[in-house]
């Protein structure tokens, strides 16, 4: 038997087809994935797999970004909550987005630093590089 323990990471995208394209190019590349659809169901993920998680991957732009849901809880509000958790700040972070000009925007008036985050701009059109990026944010926690 093999105990050999694989990398493992939290993908929240509120797309299907994006979270199984992600998770097959990065289980083909010997990384699990724990997959949620929105934002509050990563961060209960989170909180429940931290010991094990390498990473958390998500999309910026997830239900949520819509001023009038007060009760969503988008990739960015996603990533605040997490960096202000002592026992998750320390769990490497990625952010994916087609728009990171405004997604910075909108941190910088939120005064959320992504200093420490990725930003891995979509779409993605090479999945090998894009598992090889993320291998290189999962052993940068290991150093």
């Amino acid at each position: 038997m093999n105990d050999v323990v694989r990398p493992t990471i939290l993908h929240a995208d509120d797309d299907p087809i994006i979270r199984m394209t992600i998770g097959r190019a990065l289980k083909n590349t010997g990384i699990d994935t724990i997959e949620a659809a929105d934002g509050r169901e990563a961060l209960a993920l989170i909180r429940e797999h931290r010991k094990r998680l390498s990473a958390i991957l998500s999309d910026f732009q997830m239900g949520g970004n819509d001023a009038n849901e007060q009760h969503a809880l988008n990739g960015l509000t996603l990533m605040q909550n997490v960096m202000n958790d002592p026992e998750l700040a320390h769990i490497p972070r990625v952010m994916l987005t087609g728009a990171e000009d405004t997604m910075r925007k909108i941190a910088t008036a939120r005064r959320i630093d992504l200093t420490n985050t990725r930003v891995i701009a979509k779409p993605i059109l090479d999945f090998y590089a894009f598992a090889a990026m993320m291998k290189q944010v999962i052993d940068s926690r290991q150093q």
